[in-house]
């Protein structure tokens, strides 16, 4: 009983981190004023009922464009966030990249970096708009 527990432990481990098993989807591609740079809203899930989804931004110069298979190799995503949030894209100058996502009551896991290793030249910010339900 132990051992078959402990090989559903290890497979269902397995399972929920393979990222090759999912479905993805781009959502929204956001130029920068004047299409030096690209930000790409993209979208994974996978792993049924107790499944994963997340949401990630990936920002691209306008020669080097995003190749949604690459990027699931690479990882080389400035921004993830759970589904749960709501994700509002905004390029405030040509190099100037504003992220806003919404958490709710339960929270949301999320993970930012200032700049993308594939495009040095946008800055990133961010901020959070919490949502509470009223009562």
């Amino acid at each position: 009983m132990l051992i078959t527990f402990s090989i559903l432990l290890a497979l269902s481990t397995v399972a929920c981190w393979s990222e090759s098993s999912g479905d993805y989807r781009v959502k929204a591609t956001f130029p920068s004023p004047s299409d030096g740079h690209y930000a790409t809203l993209w979208e994974g899930m996978g792993g049924g009922a107790a499944g994963w989804c997340y949401q990630r931004i990936s920002v691209n110069r306008n020669y080097n464009k995003f190749d949604l298979e690459k990027e699931k190799e690479i990882s080389g995503y400035i921004f993830s966030v759970s589904c749960s949030s709501k994700v509002t894209t905004t390029w405030t100058s040509e190099t100037d990249l504003h992220i806003s996502y919404s958490m709710g009551k339960n929270g949301v896991s999320v993970y930012q970096k200032p700049t993308s290793e594939y495009d040095s030249d946008v800055q990133v910010t961010y901020a959070v708009q919490t949502q509470l339900a009223t009562p």
